[in-house]
């Protein structure tokens, strides 16, 4: 009696048991993740971009709408912020550093380069210039290349020189 039970237990073709047949047009759980552009570069602190991944499954269908979870390595350097397979990467400092999507055990690195300025020098740096006369200053850039660079001219005195948005300078009056 113990093999009769056991034999109907197991069942056979005529159970009336089906396995469903999948839909071939439904995708399945991400197997790869893609990116168009792995690396990303910034050309200023503040700069951002817009990055995203595309999940698939195992036969290459699109999965839609993962669940993706994105950090920065070093968020001193470039920070996330997103939902979704896309994402905005922020430059911070300049530097290098690896954004990472993560949708369940899958992972797909960006390489961020974060280029600036780190100083800036003008020539002549010391001048004397006389009321009327003009003066033209020269910046000196310490800068990446690529480096995204707006130079503006400002003067603390006003009533003795003028500053014009090139860097040229004019004497108004006797002072320092």
């Amino acid at each position: 009696m113990l093999a009769v039970l056991f034999t109907a237990a197991c069942g056979g073709a005529g159970d009336g048991i089906t396995t469903p047949t999948p839909d071939p047009n439904r995708p399945g759980a991400p197997v790869t993740l893609e990116s168009p552009a792995a690396d990303v570069s910034l050309t200023a602190v503040g700069a951002s971009s817009l990055i995203s991944i595309v999940a698939k499954d195992a036969r290459g269908i699109v999965v839609p709408n993962p669940t993706v979870s994105w950090s920065s390595v070093d968020i001193t350097v470039a920070d996330v912020s997103g939902s979704g397979a896309s994402a905005v990467v922020t430059a911070r400092a300049p530097g290098r550093t690896i954004v990472r999507a993560r949708v369940g055990v899958l992972v797909q690195d960006f390489s961020i380069t974060v280029v600036g300025a780190r100083g800036i020098a003008l020539t002549p740096s010391v001048a004397a210039i006389r009321a009327g006369d003009r003066l033209t200053l020269t910046p000196v850039l310490d800068a990446d290349s690529g480096a995204r660079v707006d130079v503006r001219y400002t003067t603390e005195q006003p009533n003795i020189v003028s500053v014009g948005p090139t860097g040229e300078v004019t004497g108004i009056a006797p002072g320092s």
